[in-house]
């Protein structure tokens, strides 16, 4: 039995860090004409909770940084798979998607093949790692970039960009009101190219995944700071797009010449809205930050950072 390994590489301080799960995502090519279906079914919670973690964990304060002074934050984002989206009807069967329950329920339709697992574990991790620095007229620059480069059989770039600006200061009467009250627009892009040569079959063709995904947020977003502590809160409009590709030739006894080729992309977009809250405690030139998003009915969130800098 293959199966196909997913490396979703990111990015810490100390260097490149990687979030990977075995999944049996090539059995359902022995479903035949369906098998697109049901691997696009399997896959889409990575989807959609791989574009959700792009648009955390760009702040812990709605206050923009002073001209000129600077923050490197890094930590981890994780998105919780809702129910709804653990699991998907094969026929008469309740089958498991990548997050869903570890356990098989009868086998993949006209074959003797057990439908695949899920994890067991409904959280999909992002690592972050960014950079601000304040600029003019109470407005902060957020940037995450990390170069295309070829890691072993790995491509894998990424780019985001925010920008946060104070809009108190333009409502009358608000300037001295004791909260910081900002927009925070971000963008970010991110991509993978995998091709692994355990994967590869006796005819010497490479089974190659392709993984890319945007995402967009605009938050209005509410800050108090106390002597070491920030609470802070807000509202979240977010889109993100997604789209993975598999390509090469898979082993199949269900075909008579035991390989098939396959080249299929699969696609996932969406908007959500978000209820944002969290803390922040700041000890000289470091702080820590916690903070949760609920997304009524979506992909909820929760975040855990490290800063340093100049705040």
């Amino acid at each position: 039995m293959r199966k196909i390994t997913l490396i979703l590489i990111a990015f810490m301080m100390t260097g490149i860090s990687c979030i990977y799960a075995q999944k049996d995502a090539v059995d359902y090519f022995t479903a035949g004409s369906n098998a697109k279906t049901y691997i696009g079914n399997y896959v889409e919670p990575l989807m959609a909770s791989f574009g959700h973690n792009l648009n955390n964990g760009w702040y812990s304060t709605a206050d923009p940084l002073n001209l000129g002074r600077f923050t490197i934050s890094t930590g981890l984002s994780v998105s919780f798979v809702p129910s709804s989206d653990q699991t998907f009807a094969i026929g008469k069967y309740t089958a498991s998607t990548m997050f869903g329950p570890n356990t098989s329920n009868g086998n993949i339709p006209n074959t003797q093949t057990p439908i695949p697992k899920g994890d067991g574990v409904s959280l999909s991790p992002l690592p972050l790692l960014q950079g601000s620095v304040g600029l003019w007229k109470h407005t902060e620059l957020m940037i995450r970039a990390y170069p295309n480069i070829d890691i072993a059989n790995y491509k894998v770039g990424y780019f985001g960009l925010g920008v946060k600006h104070d809009i108190k200061q333009w409502i009358p009467g608000w300037k001295k009101m004791p909260f910081s009250l900002s927009f925070i627009g971000t963008f970010a892009n991110a991509g993978l190219t995998l091709t692994d040569p355990l994967l590869v079959d006796n005819k010497g063709a490479a089974q190659t995944l392709k993984y890319s995904a945007s995402g967009w947020g605009a938050n209005l977003v509410i800050s108090r700071k106390f002597t070491v502590a920030t609470i802070y809160g807000g509202l979240r409009l977010s889109h993100n797009s997604t789209d993975f590709n598999i390509s090469g030739n898979f082993a199949t006894v269900s075909h008579g010449l035991g390989y098939m080729h396959e080249d299929m992309t699969f696609n996932n977009s969406g908007n959500q809205f978000g209820i944002n809250a969290g803390l922040r405690l700041k000890a000289g030139f470091f702080a820590f930050n916690l903070d949760g998003v609920l997304a009524p009915g979506g992909y909820s969130s929760a975040t855990l950072g490290l800063i340093f800098g100049m705040f």
